[in-house]
């Protein structure tokens, strides 16, 4: 409470605020925010009454008694209820409590939307719901709608497994098998029965025997229903009903006869009880008198009324359940629709978001390509242009070289010309010094000849005789005479030669002309 006072006192600041901001007075501020203040007092108080009536109705409960103060706690009902949103614990409570008081005054319609309310609050309390939908399938139960009662208990159970109440929940196991003996499923029914004689409870399987006496008598094993009547159901005020039903099935009127006049002195028997015993003794009693008769007749039309008033209200009653359970499932496709819809548009604008994000880096990765391929291109432009000046430079120097070449090649055949038309070839040529002998025919050969001697292990007269092969206009034999060898001594050298400078007698005075000159 004091935190919904301190809420209240910041909203009323909050508002305050608000008003001088809009009404530029801090007055009117003041007046709604003390307004607030007064209005949760009076609420404040209302909700501590409605409080304190719910813990009076929680105490009786735990008691196993009422609350029966219905003024009150129909008071406390529509207070919790306008302010459920902030108390959804107590209001739950309290929707049980209002509703098994509604019950009680045989009011199941109103006791139905009660407990339906209930199960709309956001309370916690899962064993305050497991009451609920307990009381919800008996509603159900009564108005012969056995499916719909078994739901009802398949909800209580699991609000029971939640809250951790294991007792709880064999019991209600034990009413949904009750419902599955009802619509007759003998194997459904025997399964949870199996179910809860493993929990080992012998309080509880008590009630299990009445489940087993009504899947018999569900599907005509009146032999088995006497039988269990008999051993287990002694201590139950039905088993008179079981047993007169049963006898009446397999033709021992007499039996049935007797147990239903049993039934009806029995202080706890059940209207519905009566009606139906009564329908066996005005039946099958051949002994009656007339104004016996009567008299059993006017009474079974006062249950027999009471029965279809009370039908109708469960009716009624289920009726409402029904209606609040499709509206629950019209709304839960809405719901999911929405969510599809809504999930479906984030969804669009996740996928547009992504596409105009990826076109984004395809953009930028294509003009980050182009603009490598355009540096690429110009660097092979720049490339061809250097090779093409490279080229250009080659070719020229090229041509240089063989300018130079060419005139370096007909200097040395002008010498070599000059050398042969000498009168004095041996004197010309410096036959005892091969160093002015090749300087007179080019200052290349003159390298040549250091480079020969050196790197070739050519002798001088070997040089010499290169010399003499370099004049072309020298033949071998004059090459003989000129040096005083043989004409064979002659052949062999240049042989020997050739051999050496990795050449053959034929083109050794070509390798020396190109040797010479580069």
């Amino acid at each position: 409470m004091n935190q919904k006072f301190l809420y209240l006192l910041h909203m009323s600041e909050k508002s305050s605020t608000f008003a001088a901001m809009f009404a530029k007075g801090r007055y009117i501020g003041w007046l709604f925010g003390a307004l607030c203040l007064i209005g949760q007092g009076c609420s404040s108080g209302a909700v501590q009454e409605a409080e304190h009536v719910v813990a009076q109705a929680d105490s009786m409960r735990a008691e196993g008694g009422m609350y029966n103060d219905s003024v009150q706690l129909a008071k406390a009902y529509h207070t919790l209820h306008r302010q459920k949103a902030f108390y959804p614990d107590e209001y739950a409570r309290c929707c049980y409590h209002y509703g098994r008081l509604l019950r009680e005054k045989d009011n199941p319609v109103a006791a139905m939307q009660v407990f339906i309310n209930a199960t709309h609050s956001r309370t916690r309390e899962y064993y305050i719901l497991g009451r609920v939908y307990n009381n919800m399938g008996d509603i159900a139960h009564l108005a012969g709608e056995f499916q719909l009662s078994y739901n009802m208990f398949e909800r209580s159970a699991k609000m029971f497994l939640l809250s951790g109440d294991t007792t709880a929940y064999y019991y209600i196991l034990n009413d949904m098998a009750f419902e599955l003996a009802e619509q007759g499923k003998e194997k459904e029914t025997l399964c949870i029965l199996q179910t809860i004689k493993d929990y080992g409870d012998p309080n509880l399987e008590k009630f299990t025997y009445l489940t087993q006496a009504k899947l018999y008598l569900a599907n005509e094993q009146y032999d088995s229903l006497l039988l269990i009547c008999n051993k287990s159901l002694c201590d139950f005020s039905i088993n008179y009903v079981f047993k007169a039903r049963a006898f009446e099935y397999i033709g021992e009127v007499d039996s049935a006869l007797y147990y239903a006049q049993k039934v009806m002195t029995l202080p706890d028997a059940s209207e519905q009880d009566k009606y139906n015993m009564l329908y066996i003794l005005t039946h099958y009693n051949t002994d009656i008198t007339n104004e016996q008769l009567l008299e059993k007749t006017s009474e079974r039309a006062d249950i027999g009324i009471y029965m279809d008033n009370f039908h109708s209200r469960h009716a009624q009653a289920s009726e409402v359940l029904r209606q609040s359970l499709q509206q629950k499932l019209y709304h839960k496709p809405i719901v999911i629709l929405v969510v599809v819809v809504i999930i479906g548009i984030f969804l669009t604008l996740g996928i547009i978001i992504f596409v105009n994000h990826k076109k984004k880096e395809i953009q930028k990765e294509t003009i980050s390509e182009q603009q490598k391929q355009e540096q690429l291109i110009n660097q092979q432009r720049i490339l061809q242009t250097k090779n093409d000046l490279l080229s250009e430079q080659n070719t020229k120097l090229i041509e240089q070289q063989n300018r130079q070449f060419i005139n370096r090649l007909q200097q040395v055949q002008a010498n070599c010309e000059l050398l042969y038309q000498s009168d004095d070839v041996l004197a010309t040529i410096h036959w005892n010094d091969y160093r002015k002998m090749c300087e007179f025919i080019n200052r290349h050969f003159f390298l040549l000849a250091d480079k020969l001697k050196a790197t070739k292990n050519l002798s001088e007269k070997e040089i010499r005789l290169c010399v003499l092969v370099l004049v072309s206009s020298f033949s071998d034999k004059q090459i003989a005479d000129i040096l005083y060898y043989s004409y064979k001594t002659i052949r062999s050298t240049k042989r020997h030669i050739a051999l050496k400078l990795g050449t053959t007698s034929a083109n050794l005075r070509a390798y020396l002309i190109k040797n010479a000159i580069e």
